[in-house]
């Protein structure tokens, strides 16, 4: 985290002994596209969760190549992301900082099945140029966008795309989630069967396949 040693705020923020509120975690990308398109969107999710969960956490796994400007022009609008106790963005350590969440939001890519494979629950988000997504549209046909939704054959994690992906409808999924502890639960559940389906011979490849080319196409 820029302008603060991270090291013992994280362990703490981290530690299973200490965790006394829901963990988020917001994972907008490894792209500076990705970041500038979902960040902002991210946060004011957040911004709308925090009236009715004051105690929430949020942690922020920063891709390693991006510069901390990136991030910290959009957090400069909210008074809660100084509160480090609350709020933490953490660079290079993705598997650590996603473990210790209850649930994240995230951009959709390869990060969606690493953080399965983790066995925590997510919300899918993407947004991209208009043309580039309808273009991408016509030439790839797929059920679903999110890797471990498109192992598991259906939608088992919620997805947010394009117009869809508004801070309402973020603060909205986040927050049905955060009420119904059942359903976190079976999200956790679910997750049990992608980590086997993963581990059969093909899929890795038949997923790759698909949803790489799918997002070839949207690069910035």
């Amino acid at each position: 985290m820029s302008g603060r040693p991270s090291e013992e705020v994280f362990s703490g923020l981290l530690s299973e002994g200490k965790k006394t509120s829901f963990v988020l975690g917001l994972l907008p990308g490894s792209r500076e596209s990705e970041v500038t398109r979902l960040y902002p969107r991210m946060l004011e999710a957040v911004e709308r969760l925090r009236p009715d969960f004051p105690d929430i956490r949020i942690l922020v796994p920063q891709a390693p190549g991006l510069d901390d400007r990136l991030f910290l022009e959009h957090e400069a609008t909210y008074v809660w992301t100084k509160d480090y106790g609350h709020f933490q963005r953490i660079r290079g350590k993705f598997r650590e900082t996603v473990k210790a969440c209850d649930l994240v939001v995230l951009a959709s890519g390869t990060a969606t099945l690493e953080t399965a494979l983790l066995g925590v629950p997510m919300v899918i988000v993407y947004v991209m140029n208009p043309l580039t997504y309808l273009l991408a549209r016509k030439l790839v046909r797929v059920p679903a966008i999110g890797m471990v939704n498109l192992i598991a054959g259906k939608t088992v994690m919620p997805e947010l795309i394009q117009e869809a992906a508004t801070p309402a409808n973020m603060e909205k999924t986040v927050r049905e989630i955060l009420s119904d502890s059942n359903r976190l639960q079976e999200m956790k559940n679910t997750l049990w069967t992608v980590r086997e389906k993963v581990g059969e011979a093909g899929a890795s490849k038949v997923l790759a396949e698909g949803v790489m080319k799918f997002f070839n196409h949207s690069t910035n």
